[in-house]
């Protein structure tokens, strides 16, 4: 999302941008649930990958990963991740950028679904490629076939229009 603000920025200004490459990312109005409403579970599921039941079995997983427990150290990092959530979900983009837009889909069920990428397509005012990944959304990093997409789409992003 900053990535495409930043885009538009410079087509703004005139600056040449060669293209974009969104990775794995969502819109605002993509995302699951409000930000107030959002849990330690939530929490866990999107900064670690880890699935929890409930706040209890949230805690358990947090002691596993050797972090404290304690309703203020909870609160301590729950509370910046639901103001940026927050943040991310009321942002809206002003509009389409001009460059080409690869966009690096994480496996189904893993990341963006196909409704998201197409609302991700709307705001490429130019060419626009879907390249998908083996990886979810989590190890997409970690995954050495995420580098040979980047390296394909930024291929793609240097060839000229056809």
């Amino acid at each position: 999302v900053v990535a495409h603000a930043a885009v538009r920025k410079l087509e703004r200004e005139e600056r040449a941008v060669a293209g974009l490459v969104l990775i794995a990312t969502l819109l605002g109005a993509d995302l699951s649930g409000g930000a107030a409403e959002a849990t330690l579970a939530d929490w866990l599921m999107d900064m670690h990958g880890k699935r929890a039941r409930d706040e209890a079995e949230a805690r358990s997983i947090l002691r596993d990963l050797g972090m404290r427990t304690e309703p203020e150290a909870i609160e301590a990092l729950v509370a910046p991740w639901r103001a940026r959530r927050a943040a991310h979900a009321a942002y809206r983009p002003a509009g389409p950028v001009r460059c080409p837009v690869a966009f690096l889909q994480a496996c189904p069920g893993g990341g963006a679904s196909d409704a998201a990428v197409a609302r991700w397509q709307g705001l490429a005012g130019g060419r626009f490629r879907v390249f998908p990944l083996a990886a979810d959304h989590f190890a997409l990093l970690e995954d050495p076939a995420t580098a040979i997409a980047l390296s394909d789409a930024l291929a793609w992003i240097e060839e000229e229009d056809t």
